[in-house]
């Protein structure tokens, strides 16, 4: 059968049992130097120069995969020219943080254009990287650049998942956090001041007595839309029941009935004298505008010119500085996950591109190609391990391992000369 490539790499020792065939145990010998000459491998006949053995426990290991297992033209890991994969410049550094800065960078520009209001970053930003990345992926692509390709596929899954979170948190947070930084705050407001002075205002701090008079609650519900959303008001007041002019209004959605049961207010914030002022749009909303004519009829109350609507807040300041804060947090997790992902991806396809040497497939320094093997039956050819005679199987003539007779059996045996 085919002989190991093992037993074509001289090593010293008391040979290795490699198991038994018809004519005695087959073990890897050690090669006995006798003088003269012993030939060269793959050459018949004569003897001829033999080059020396490796160092004590030096092996020659062919790098890659399997000759059996090489890729495929047309798999991903395709082969460069002469079937050897293309040279690659990508480490495994690269593959672990270039991904990770790409999401960072782009999580870092959706936190400034969120907080600043630079809505056309928002679009330039991942119309940029994804076309440049694209661009990349193309070109390394068609030079057969396994690693940089992969490079290429790690930094697109990081920019499509960084744009995900930032669109979110822009969404969620950045956006109200933008809003209320433009604004003004006022602090020890009085209920009965007037609103046309705090039309700049997004936050407001109340006296001690300024309470929300929900015995006072009106409810709008317009069945003519489709949603039948409920509008609800109640007057800001410091507790004097006989003043009727109202400057601000607590308001709500869907959390009222018609004239009671004002839950605007969350828990934290019940007692407490701080207020943020509802966005320009939904003061202007006609529901609010009715609910507010509705609640002046139905109490006797008049609403001062350019009043406000405000959402009941427990600390409003609190509030605006903790959603830029709450996102610096999210960023700062999330940024520090993906790198122990990125690191385990990247490590992963580290070996997987650059595979390290497989003990399993050893070949002698000596031989053409790591490759190369002995035909699959029959004794091997004259001189193939033996010079000196040009005999058959191995040890064939006078120079063979052992320094006996070939028989041309083409067994092995330490045990008895000749073999």
């Amino acid at each position: 059968g085919t002989l190991p490539s093992q037993l074509l790499s001289p090593s010293l020792g008391n040979g290795l049992n490699l198991g038994t065939c018809p004519f005695g145990t087959v073990k890897a010998m050690q090669p006995v130097m006798a003088s003269g000459s012993y030939g060269s491998f793959g050459s018949g006949g004569g003897g001829g120069g033999y080059a020396p053995p490796p160092p004590l426990g030096a092996s020659t290991y062919v790098q890659g995969p399997p000759p059996d297992r090489l890729p495929s033209e047309h798999s991903m890991l395709r082969s460069g020219g002469n079937g050897k994969l293309a040279e690659s410049r990508a480490n495994i550094w690269e593959l672990v943080l270039v991904p990770w800065f790409f999401l960072v960078l782009v999580l870092a520009c959706f936190l400034q254009a969120g907080t600043y209001g630079y809505y056309l970053t928002l679009v330039a930003i991942p119309v940029i990287l994804l076309t440049l990345n694209l661009y990349f992926l193309q070109y390394q692509y068609k030079r057969k650049k396994n690693a940089e390709v992969v490079l290429g596929l790690l930094c697109l899954v990081a920019i499509v998942i960084s744009l995900s979170v930032g669109t979110y948190s822009v969404s969620k947070s950045l956006t109200e956090y933008h809003r209320l930084s433009q604004g003004a705050s006022y602090f020890n407001v009085l209920p009965s001041e007037a609103g046309a002075s705090k039309l700049d205002a997004t936050t407001l701090s109340f006296t001690n007595a300024t309470l929300v008079d929900i015995s006072r609650t009106f409810g709008f519900t317009d069945t003519r839309t489709q949603k039948k959303s409920t509008f609800c008001v109640a007057p800001v007041s410091d507790g004097n029941l006989y003043r009727r002019r109202v400057q601000f209004w607590a308001a709500g959605l869907d959390c009222c009935e018609a004239r009671s049961n004002f839950n605007c207010l969350s828990p934290s914030s019940i007692g407490s004298h701080g207020a943020l002022v509802l966005p320009a749009d939904m003061q202007q909303l006609e529901g609010f505008k009715r609910a507010v004519l509705g609640a002046e009829s139905a109490y006797d109350l008049t609403a001062g010119d350019n009043y406000l609507l405000v959402q009941w807040h427990e600390d409003p300041v609190g509030y605006r500085n903790g959603l830029f804060s709450g996102t610096m947090l999210l960023f700062g997790i999330f940024a520090g996950v993906y790198l122990i992902i990125s690191t385990m991806v990247g490590c992963a396809a580290r070996s997987v591109l650059f595979p390290k040497a497989d003990p399993d497939y050893i070949v002698d320094p000596r031989q053409p190609s790591p490759t190369a093997s002995l035909p699959a039956s029959g004794p091997p050819p004259g001189g193939a391990v033996g010079g000196g005679g040009g005999g058959g199987g191995f040890g064939g003539g006078g120079g063979g391992f052992g320094g006996g007779k070939g028989d041309g059996k083409g067994c092995f045996n330490c045990g008895q000369q000749g073999h």
